[in-house]
């Protein structure tokens, strides 16, 4: 309503500067008043001559109006002030018009909404039924009459105000078709432009009716085109030569121009655009959700939201956000507060769960998959302030990426977070559950990176490699040492997989264990002494006392 009556004002105002103009253009389709005297009185001295020269003359005199009505009678106006007072006239009731249209419009609205109070069935049927009546009789199309009649009108005063211009003074009449033109050409640029481009934004009632005509016309086009092709070929096997000839070259023109896909109405085409940019769009409306209100809570929702969906939006989402890995600040100002911070350690994670899903396929023909995980996997680690928390998720997404990565500085990172997790001389808390997962993880580690042939495997990544003996080491030393208590009902399960991870260091070549026994341990960890004890420590020549 507040719109309607906005537009029904700038009507008026438009139809008022119109009305200025034509009482002034007007008066140029009569004589003037005092071109109508000069005539009269020159006749009068004319004949007062003439009875000066020859006083036996008798002159009949003549009536002053009769002079004016002869005045009037002869008067001519020049073709251009009709022109001009054709096209401001019909500007003018253009104008008036649309803003009756307008009227009409804003009392059928306003009626559609008497009657109508709170939120009760009775209420909501009847809002349901004069909204469908509306739709019904088309009140929105009329509605999108009155900006279309408000540009015809403003484009006909131009039209005759160039004109008006061009017959008073050449120099002011170039410089303003220059104005005037350029403004038509924008005009029809913005309006033609978005009924050949389905990205562009300037769309308004004037658009979309153009569209509608030239979609109504290359679909007709196109209809012909397959019909006359249908026709061509049932005449391809005439008896005559000339029909068969013709008939051949006609089909293969009109196939080839019916190829052309048809328009489709500007809703069906909007629903397209959607369906396929519905994963950008999303993360655009959560990122924008978040700067406009800079509210951590809307992180949370963000993560939540696209936690499900595909192609790792979260992904974009940090992209997007500007979170940044440096000596400095690890993100803008808006995203230094702790709170934000431990949020987006959280969507960081979920964005590295995330990642992981994407098809191998994918992963092969996209060779920044790798460096998406290590650019999560190091802003996770700065986000944490390097105290990464062991909670049973961190633990399995860092195993997945030890899993799936092919980078070595990827595979690295995650086992050194497991490693983390069970290192005997840290004080970190270490339950049960966490030892034997972390056992567990390198058990499937060893069996998939290192089979029975695994020199040539250890040797392409033995700092990796490396880690996992050593998780393996530490998972044994906070049991032996009972840092980490096994309970009774795992007792056995927990000897299974040990036994089947010894199995699984066993069956490695003897120079595999000799490099490892005789490598320098990464940083961070501790170096075991070799000795012949009995049980785990004795079959990988390894004791329970370390040193740093």
């Amino acid at each position: 309503m507040a719109s309607g009556t906005r537009q029904l004002a700038r009507l008026c105002i438009f139809s008022g500067v119109l009305t200025g103009f034509n009482i002034e253009s007007y008066q140029l389709l009569q004589p003037e008043a005092t071109e109508s005297t000069v005539s009269v009185i020159r006749e009068l001295m004319d004949q007062l001559h003439v009875y000066a020269l020859d006083n036996r003359t008798v002159i009949a005199a003549r009536n002053p109006r009769s002079f004016r009505e002869d005045t009037a009678s002869a008067f001519k106006p020049p073709s251009f002030v009709v022109w001009v007072n054709c096209l401001w006239f019909a500007s003018l009731i253009i104008s008036l018009t649309a803003a009756s249209v307008a009227l009409l419009v804003k009392q059928w609205i306003y009626e559609s909404n008497v009657g109508i109070s709170g939120q009760s069935r009775a209420s909501t049927q009847l809002l349901q039924y004069r909204m469908d009546l509306l739709e019904r009789w088309k009140v929105r199309k009329i509605t999108m009459l009155v900006p279309v009649l408000l540009q015809l009108a403003l484009i006909i005063f131009l039209v005759g105000l160039i004109i008006l211009l061009w017959n008073l003074h050449t120099v002011v009449a170039a410089v303003c078709s220059a104005f005037v033109g350029v403004l038509f050409f924008s005009l029809a640029t913005v309006t033609l432009l978005p009924a050949y481009r389905w990205d562009c934004c300037y769309k308004s009632p004037q658009t979309l009716l153009v569209y509608t005509v030239i979609r109504a016309v290359r679909n007709c086009v196109t209809d012909n085109l397959r019909r006359c092709v249908k026709i061509c070929s049932a005449h391809t096997s005439s008896q005559f030569a000339v029909v068969r000839s013709f008939s051949s070259i006609l089909q293969k023109v009109c196939g080839m121009l019916s190829r052309a896909p048809k328009f489709p109405t500007w809703e069906a085409q909007e629903r397209w655009d959607l369906r396929k940019q519905s994963g950008l769009l999303d993360v655009e409306t959560a990122v924008t959700a978040y700067f406009t209100t800079l509210d951590p809570v809307c992180l949370d929702r963000m993560r939540i939201a696209l936690c499900g969906e595909p192609d790792a939006p979260l992904v974009r989402c940090i992209h997007a956000l500007d979170v940044g890995i440096g000596d400095g600040p690890i993100a803008s100002a808006a995203l230094l507060k702790e709170t934000v911070r431990g949020r987006l350690s959280q969507m960081a994670l979920t964005a590295l769960r995330q990642i992981l899903t994407v098809d191998r396929k994918s992963r092969g023909a996209n060779s920044s998959w790798e460096s998406e995980v290590q650019y999560l996997l190091n802003l996770y680690n700065a986000l944490s302030a390097g105290q990464i928390p062991h909670d049973d998720v961190t633990l399995k997404t860092a195993f997945f990426v030890s899993m799936e990565a092919n980078s070595t500085e990827n595979r690295f990172a995650a086992l050194r977070c497991l490693s983390t997790a069970v290192n005997v001389d840290s004080g970190v808390a270490c339950d049960y559950l966490m030892v034997s997962n972390v056992l567990s993880a390198a058990e499937q580690w060893i069996q998939k990176r290192l089979p029975d042939t695994a020199l040539p495997c250890f040797s392409k990544d033995p700092q990796s490699n490396l880690f996992v003996f050593y998780i393996v080491v530490h998972c044994m030393l906070r049991v032996m040492t009972r840092k980490t208590t096994v309970p009774s009902p795992q007792q056995q399960r927990f000897e299974r997989l040990c036994e089947r991870t010894g199995a699984a260091l066993s069956s490695l070549p003897a120079s595999c264990l000799r490099e490892m026994r005789f490598s320098r341990a990464p940083a961070g960890t501790s170096r075991c002494a070799t000795s012949s004890r009995s049980g785990f420590s004795s079959s990988w020549g390894l004791s329970p006392t370390c040193h740093p």
